[in-house]
C-alpha cells in the first residue's frame, strides 16, 4: 500500500524528493512493525525483501519518458503531452540552473549524479 500512495504519478515530482520518499517508506514500516526510529532503512528493507523506492521512481520515469519520445504527433492530447515534454527540455537548454521548477532538468541532473553525463537522447523537431 505504500507503494502505490508513494509511487503515484511519481516520474513527475519525485525527483526532487526522492530522500523524502525512502523516509516515508521506513517510516511507515517502521511503524506497521512496531520498530523503534533508530532502526535503519537499509536493515527494514533487507529483512522485508523490498528494494528502494527510489529504483522504482527511477524505472517508471525512464518508462515514462520512452513512452512520451513514442508518442504520435498526429493525435491531439498526445502531441500536446510531447510538446511539453520538448518544451521542458528547451527551457533546461536556456536555463539549465533551474532545477527547482524544470522535470527535465531535475532528470537531467540525477543523471548526472549517477554518472550519466549526456543525459537522455531527445529526437530532433
Amino acid at each position: 500500500m505504500i507503494q502505490s500512495i508513494n509511487l503515484y504519478c511519481a516520474p513527475i515530482w519525485s525527483l526532487r524528493f526522492l530522500d523524502i520518499v525512502e523516509q516515508s517508506q521506513a517510516y511507515f514500516y517502521r511503524k506497521f512493525l512496531s520498530l523503534s526510529r533508530n532502526v535503519a532503512g537499509y536493515l527494514i528493507r533487507q529483512e522485508m525483501g523490498i528494494s528502494q523506492l527510489q529504483v522504482k521512481v527511477w524505472l517508471q520515469t525512464i518508462l515514462f519518458i520512452d513512452r512520451l519520445m513514442q508518442l504520435p504527433d498526429e493525435v491531439e492530447h498526445t502531441r500536446i503531452t510531447r510538446e511539453c515534454f520538448m518544451s521542458l527540455a528547451k527551457l533546461d537548454e536556456k536555463y539549465p540552473n533551474q532545477v527547482k521548477f524544470n522535470w527535465f532538468t531535475q532528470f537531467k541532473t540525477k543523471l548526472r549524479e549517477l554518472g550519466i553525463p549526456n543525459g537522455w537522447p531527445l529526437p530532433q523537431d
